[in-house]
């Protein structure tokens, strides 16, 4: 009996975790020269408890992050691996901010009530244009002479 009641209370209290209609997918693809910084300003979503996080990381970067901008969104900043070219993926989702309780009702656990916006960078990071120099050829023209 005290199993029971442990099980109702518990799959009510966590019904709401496993609520996925409520995610929004953006795709933003990237197309990038090697050993350039790629800039994006993320628009925050959620509610006001809400941080925009990275929540897949790049696989070859020197560096990919995001900073606060002072409007309330965040600053993503990519640069990929020196000389690497190919491809990547970044994903920054908004996520309840680890410093709020985050719990609703008296079970303890973190319901995330917003609707999830994920924006996913597709990057593609190709070889820096060569400098250009300009090969002056000669042509030699031979008139034979009768």
């Amino acid at each position: 009996m005290m199993f029971a009641a442990f099980v109702l209370f518990n799959s009510g209290c966590c019904k709401e975790d496993m609520d996925d209609e409520n995610t929004t997918t953006k795709t933003v693809n990237v197309d990038m020269n090697a050993n350039d910084t790629y800039t994006y300003e993320v628009q925050h979503s959620g509610d006001a408890d809400d941080v925009m996080k990275i929540t897949k990381q790049a696989i070859h970067s020197s560096s990919s992050l995001v900073t606060p901008a002072s409007n309330g969104n965040v600053v993503f900043q990519y640069k990929p691996a020196v000389d690497y070219t190919g491809s990547d993926e970044v994903q920054i989702s908004n996520v309840e901010n680890s410093n709020s309780s985050g719990s609703h009702g008296n079970c303890g656990h973190k319901h995330h009530h917003d609707n999830t916006v994920t924006t996913v960078f597709k990057i593609n990071v190709n070889p820096q244009a060569a400098s250009k120099s300009i090969n002056k050829r000669t042509r030699v023209i031979i008139d034979p002479v009768f």
